[in-house]
């Protein structure tokens, strides 16, 4: 997990604002899958599997996204999810303070 800025990290990207291993789902499918996710310059960038960001699953601008935590009566804890206007995607974090902390750091990109 890096908050703040980096030069570099071990997955190879550079300016990395904040990244870690989540379990993610989205709107185009139901299945969770355990990834490793990277806010960068103002993109979240969702890797293939849990070691690294490239290849990528997908892509989201957070420009434009809105931001929120999922109820607690969710069929997960520490969920936070992610409006775009091309997709909808579910973080779910290892704890309560890492969802504070990714959904403070989503919403300020």
């Amino acid at each position: 997990d890096t908050g703040g800025r980096s030069r570099s990290s071990p997955s190879g990207l550079v300016n990395v604002f904040k990244q870690g291993v989540l379990n993610t789902t989205d709107s185009r499918t139901t299945d969770w899958n355990k990834r490793l996710v990277c806010i960068r310059d103002g993109i979240l960038i969702a890797g293939k599997n849990d070691k690294s960001v490239s290849p990528s699953s997908f892509k989201l601008s957070l420009s434009n996204a809105v931001v929120r935590r999922l109820s607690k009566n969710f069929e997960r804890p520490f969920c936070v999810v992610v409006f775009t206007l091309t997709r909808n995607v579910v973080l779910q974090a290892a704890n309560d303070q890492e969802a504070v902390d990714w959904i403070a750091v989503l919403r300020a990109s």
